[in-house]
C-alpha cells in the first residue's frame, strides 16, 4: 500500500493550504530515507490531481516558508526537504521525513 505522510509541523501550519500540506508530503514521502526527489510539477500534478500552476505555486509558498529547498543540476530539479528538526514518528519509527 502506498501512502503520505504530512508531518505535524506542516499539518499545523496556518500559512499553508490543504493542497501545499500535501504537496509537502509528497516531498517527503519522495525523500524518504534519503532518496532525492526528482518529481516533475506534471507528476506531483497527476498525482494529486491538481494543475502544473497549482504545484508551482505550492512549492513557492514551501520553499518561502522554509521547509524545502530547490536545487537546479544540469536543467534537472532536485527538492530537499530542509532539516527542522521534526521526525517523522507516524510510522513507529524515529528517522527524519
Amino acid at each position: 500500500m502506498k501512502y503520505i505522510i504530512v508531518p505535524n509541523i506542516v499539518c499545523e501550519n496556518k500559512n499553508l493550504n490543504s493542497t501545499e500540506k500535501l504537496v509537502m508530503g509528497m516531498i517527503c514521502s519522495l525523500n524518504y530515507k534519503g532518496n532525492d526527489c526528482f518529481a516533475s510539477n506534471e507528476y506531483l500534478a497527476k498525482r494529486i490531481n491538481v494543475s502544473k500552476r497549482t504545484i508551482t505555486s505550492a512549492l513557492a509558498k514551501l520553499k518561502k516558508e522554509g521547509l524545502i529547498k530547490i536545487e537546479y543540476i544540469n536543467h534537472t530539479r532536485k527538492l530537499y526537504v530542509i532539516e527542522t528538526g521534526w521526525k517523522n514518528t507516524s510510522i513507529g519509527v524515529e528517522e527524519n521525513c
